[in-house]
Formats: structure tokens, C-alpha cells, sequence
């Protein structure tokens, strides 16, 4: 190992939970409990300090599932960044579980381990320790085992909150708690100053206006959302109007349920035509051309971004003109792409040739191990 077992062996201890985990009780129920974080610190923390195993440097915590493969698990990727870097000397997790729940992460860790000669320590279902050289052959394989079972169980779990869900539509329950745009927090009526919103919003939909130009719009009025924001999106605006909710249902599993208690926002034919509209409009009308500066260029008078035209066969522009009705841009810049190009190029690499400018751009905007 990098560093030897001792006083002054520097540990990472890994801490994961999910978003909202699931056990059974002893009436057969499917039901949310919390594993604590902090618990699962307290425990490697007495353990090390009990067995003179070193000192804990740095804590990795994560809120997020270790099975999903696009999951977003920072501390996990930090510790393994600092391990690689010599930062610290030895990662600790409470289970194997905590840590992963696949064999391909499991590969991963223990090869960034093998790497950087570092440690690896578990404590349940019983003390795993990479350090110990005479046991390292059942390590390896108890590892895999104990992955094996966390990834079969991960699945499990899987088909059991999909079954839940499954259950809770058929039963006519709301699908996840908090408070959606148009109904109170515990769904069962109006709010009626947002119902209003949403239908102004549907009819603008109906007389052909883009979701951009509402979703502008609401955020220019400083429309609170649900959560208290006053900045929209279109892609929000459009899930909220497609969403079975309008119409008091719910939408699972390609199945449409009946929501109990819920009043409905449109009424079904209204809601569908609504639907149509937005499906119509999100259907890429065809090949559009890219240039260096499409979708960067912004206009100077009105800050939208600029459109790359074709004034000529042979030449290009940027231009300042409405893609949709009711898109309120100025109209009044157009310069010519070639040149605009030419002279981005020429700045790009006068900029990036000067070390002290971009090593300034990078502290300015990036703290921690990315920086390196």
C-alpha cells in the first residue's frame, strides 16, 4: 500500500442512502423508512478510532440510488477522485451495498484501489479489510458475492416499488406527495388563480402559439410555479398541460386511472386537443444548418438568440428574427456569418494561447478536485 496501517492512515469514509428507501414489515406491507447517513458515520468513525486504524479525513455523502447506472452520486465520484490523487489512503463504507450495487462499480472501485495501492474496509455483514494479505483471495470473492446479492436485490426492489405504483394507480391515489401546479397540496381541489393560468395558457396553445412564447411570457408577469419560482420553461409548461392530472387521472404504465377525489383542471376533449397541439409542434420540421455560432449568438439589442439565414446562395447570416408568432424579437440585427466566424475563431485562440486569462476563467468558475 501506498501508506502503511497505522496512526496516520488517512480515511474516506462513503455514506449512502437512497432518495427514499423500501422495506417490508411484518404484515407483508411495502413501506418508506430512512437509513441514516449520519448513523452509518458514527458507526466506521468508532470503529477505526476503537482499533487505532488511522484518523477520518474527509466524509463522502450521497442521497441517491447505487444501482441506477445514470444516477448522480458526487460523493462517490469525489472519493474516488481524492483516492486517485493521493488525498486520501483508504476508502470506508459501512456495507458493501453502501458503496455499489453492481460488479461493474465494483470493478471500477477496486481498480481505482489496485491503482492508487490503497484500502478498502467494510464492516457488515462482517469486517472486510483489502489489507489484510492473508485473506485476499476470499476477499475478492466474498466481495463479489455480497455485490452480486445487492445488485439481485436492488432489482428486486425495483419490480416492488413498480408494483406499488401500479397498485396506488389502480386505487385511484395521487402519484408522489407534494404540491403540483393548479391543485392544493393534498390534491383534492383548485387553486383557481393558477387554473386560470393554465387555461389561458391552453388557449394560447390552441391559436397556434409556441410554449416558448407562453413560458416567456408567465416569467416576464412573475407567475409564481408551485415551488415558488418565477422563472418557466417551456418543457415544464408542456408536461404540466399534457399531464392525465388536467383531466383528473393519472397516466401508468400506458394505462390512464381514474384519480380519486381529484377535480380535473380541462375537461377531456379540451385536454386532448391541447395534447395534439403540443405533439404537432415538438415534430422536428427537418435538417437545420449548424454554424460555429448557432444557438450562442445572442442579439445585442434584444438578448434573443440569433438565427442563421441564407440571404444569399453563397453567404450566410446571423439574424435577429421571429421563429413563432408573438416572438416579440427587434428584427433589427443581421451581420454576415463568414466574417462573424472568422473573427470568433481568431479571439477563441487568442484567448486560449493566454495561460494567465484561462487559468483565471478556471478558478473563477470551478472549486475543488475539478480544478486540478
Amino acid at each position: 500500500m501506498a501508506a502503511e496501517p497505522g496512526p496516520q492512515f488517512r480515511w474516506g469514509l462513503v455514506t449512502r442512502r437512497s432518495a427514499y428507501n423500501l422495506r417490508t414489515t411484518e404484515g407483508g406491507e411495502v413501506e418508506r423508512y430512512e437509513d441514516s447517513t449520519s448513523r452509518q458515520e458514527h458507526v466506521l468513525h468508532g470503529h477505526i478510532q476503537a482499533n487505532s486504524m488511522g484518523k477520518v479525513v474527509a466524509v463522502y455523502q450521497d442521497i441517491a440510488s447505487a444501482f441506477k447506472e445514470d444516477a448522480k452520486r458526487p460523493g462517490f465520484e469525489a472519493a474516488l477522485l481524492d483516492l486517485r490523487a493521493g488525498r486520501i489512503d483508504g476508502l470506508a463504507a459501512w456495507r458493501p451495498d453502501r458503496l455499489v450495487r453492481r460488479a461493474s462499480q465494483l470493478r471500477r472501485v477496486l481498480n481505482v484501489v489496485e491503482s492508487a495501492r490503497g484500502r478498502l474496509l467494510f464492516l457488515s455483514p462482517a469486517v472486510i479489510d483489502t489489507a489484510d494479505a492473508e485473506n485476499r483471495a476470499f476477499t475478492a470473492l466474498f466481495l463479489d458475492l455480497l455485490v452480486a446479492f445487492a445488485e439481485m436485490e436492488s432489482e428486486a426492489i425495483g419490480d416492488r416499488i413498480a408494483l406499488m405504483h401500479q397498485d396506488r394507480a389502480r386505487k385511484g391515489l395521487v402519484q408522489s406527495p407534494g404540491r403540483p401546479f393548479g391543485h392544493s397540496d393534498d390534491w383534492f381541489s383548485l387553486v383557481l388563480d393558477e387554473v386560470k393560468i393554465l387555461h389561458e395558457a391552453g388557449e394560447r396553445i390552441l391559436t397556434d402559439e409556441a410554449a416558448n412564447s407562453i413560458a416567456a411570457d408567465l416569467t416576464d408577469r412573475g407567475i409564481l410555479t408551485s415551488r415558488g419560482h418565477t422563472r418557466w420553461h417551456a418543457e415544464q409548461l408542456r408536461r404540466i398541460l399534457t399531464s392525465a392530472r388536467m383531466i383528473g387521472k393519472r397516466e401508468y404504465g400506458g394505462e390512464v386511472y381514474d384519480l380519486n377525489d381529484v377535480p380535473p383542471i380541462f375537461d377531456e376533449d379540451t385536454w386532448q386537443r391541447i395534447r395534439h397541439k403540443l405533439a404537432e409542434r415538438s415534430r422536428p420540421a427537418g435538417p437545420r444548418e449548424k454554424h460555429l455560432l448557432s444557438a450562442i449568438a445572442l442579439c445585442g439589442v434584444c438578448d434573443r438568440t440569433l438565427i442563421s439565414g441564407t440571404p444569399r446562395r453563397d453567404l450566410f447570416a446571423y439574424e435577429c428574427k421571429p421563429r413563432f408568432r408573438g416572438d416579440g424579437v427587434c428584427r433589427k440585427i443581421s451581420v454576415l456569418g463568414t466574417k462573424t466566424d472568422e473573427v470568433v475563431r481568431e479571439k477563441v485562440v487568442d484567448f486560449l494561447s493566454d495561460h494567465e486569462r484561462v487559468s483565471a476563467l478556471l478558478a473563477e468558475h470551478t472549486q475543488g478536485p475539478e480544478a486540478e
